[in-house]
This record gives C-alpha cells, sequence and structure tokens, in this order.
C-alpha cells in the first residue's frame, strides 16, 4: 500500500496544513481564533516574521508590484531586528504566496550559495521539494541541515520545529516510521499546544496498520484542534481505499 501521508496532505489539506506554501502567511493572514489554528507551529517562525512593522510596509509595497522597494524594505526590517529571518527568505516567501515558485526557488537557491551556513532557505527548499515529490531533493536538504547544524548550539525553538517536522515528514515518505515518528514526538514536545505532530503520529500508525493506536492519537490531537476530522470516519475512509 502506497504510504498515507502524501494522500492525507493534498487531500485534507483543509485539515492538516503541512506545506509553507498552502497557506497565506504574509498576503493574507488569517484572522480569529479558528482560522490562526490553520497555522501549524512548523510555520510560526514566518509567521512571526511577517508581524513585524517593518515587514508590514514591504508587504504592502510588494502588493503595489513595487519590488525595487520590497527587497530595500525586508533588508531595513533584518537590520533593525537581527532576530527575524535573512530579508531573502521573507522576499521568497511573499513571491511563493504570490504563486511565483520558481522565483521563490531561484531565491532561496542563491541563498544557499551566498550564505552556505544559513538552514533557512534548505528548510524551505525541502518543504517545496517534498510537496512536488521530490523525495530525493528533500532528503539531501535534511542532511545538508544536519551538516550545517553539527556541533554547534540548539537553533531558536521555532527552528527546531522547522527542521524535526521536515525531517519526519521526509522520513514518513521513505517508509523509515521510527525515525518520523520520533521527529513527531519531539516536535510536539517543544509545542504541546499543536495538535499537528500528534495527528502525524497517528499517521504513522495508521500506515503501520496499528489501528488502535492511530485512533488515540487521532482522537488526542481532535482534542487541542477541533478542526481535524473524525477519527472514526477518517480511519474508515482510509480502510476503504
Amino acid at each position: 500500500m502506497n504510504s498515507v501521508f502524501r494522500t492525507v496532505w493534498i487531500t485534507l489539506a483543509g485539515f492538516v496544513w503541512l506545506f509553507l506554501g498552502q497557506i497565506s502567511i504574509a498576503l493574507q493572514p488569517p484572522v480569529g481564533e479558528q482560522n490562526a489554528e490553520r497555522l501549524s507551529s512548523k510555520t510560526s517562525w514566518l509567521v512571526k516574521a511577517f508581524q513585524n512593522e517593518d515587514a508590514k510596509k514591504a508587504v504592502e509595497a510588494f502588493r503595489n508590484g513595487e519590488i525595487a522597494n520590497v527587497e530595500k524594505l525586508l533588508e531595513e526590517a533584518s537590520q533593525k531586528a537581527p532576530e527575524l529571518p535573512s530579508s531573502k527568505i521573507m522576499l521568497g516567501q511573499l513571491y511563493l504566496e504570490a504563486g511565483a515558485t520558481q522565483q521563490a526557488i531561484a531565491t532561496f537557491d542563491k541563498m544557499v550559495i551566498s550564505e552556505p551556513d544559513n538552514i533557512q532557505p534548505h528548510i524551505l527548499l525541502g518543504d517545496l521539494a517534498l510537496r512536488s515529490a521530490r523525495l530525493t531533493d528533500a532528503w539531501l536538504h535534511v542532511k545538508e541541515i544536519e551538516r550545517i547544524q553539527s556541533g554547534k548550539p540548539a537553533l531558536p525553538i521555532d527552528l527546531q520545529v522547522a527542521f524535526v517536522s521536515l525531517k519526519g515528514q521526509v522520513a514518513a515518505e521513505r517508509g523509515e516510521w521510527e525515525v518520523a515518528e520520533s521527529n513527531f514526538l519531539e516536535w510536539a514536545k517543544l509545542v504541546p499546544s499543536d495538535y499537528t505532530p500528534i495527528w502525524y503520529r497517528g499517521l504513522v500508525r495508521l500506515n503501520k496498520g496499528e489501528y488502535a493506536e492511530a485512533k488515540n492519537l487521532f482522537i488526542e490531537a481532535k482534542k487541542i484542534g477541533t478542526s481535524v476530522p473524525q477519527p472514526e470516519l477518517f480511519i474508515a475512509e482510509y480502510l476503504s481505499t
């Protein structure tokens, strides 16, 4: 049986928001508690960036087609607030949300060359590769992140979450269920308020044929995320395919 992961990520995108580009972070940020739930913690490092007042000015300039001004404003924002992602990361995210995927990829690819010790473009490129079923490319980005981080201090929690979620998803697509669940469990420990890693652990168990364990994890996830599917209905639909 093929992995349920990609099928679920695509057909249930309205319930499990996996990829950074599936919901607008900057151009049309969700409003209200119910919509805010749609933003998995794996995106929080970008969400926080676009809450910056200077970054908001760049977003408005982007809407107006003032690309040169966008780059200037994002650079100024990054200089004033060093905790923000690179200005190129934010520009690439804007391209993604505008549907200019190739421009986004080109922006991130240039960063890989110009900033070889920056893991951020690898996280985004890995997600994009996973989304388009380029599993080998996604795996290579995971390995490059591991190489860059080897022997270095721990990443900020937001980036830890982004990395372990990517690593877990890549492992799941490769059928490495123990590795996948280990990373999803670490994600859940980092952000106990996010239902997504719990749901993903349920998907791992579902793929392994451990239906009772999967159901328990889905029930646990639904206690946190009210918008996820009914566990019984979801498992029944899976078993019928």
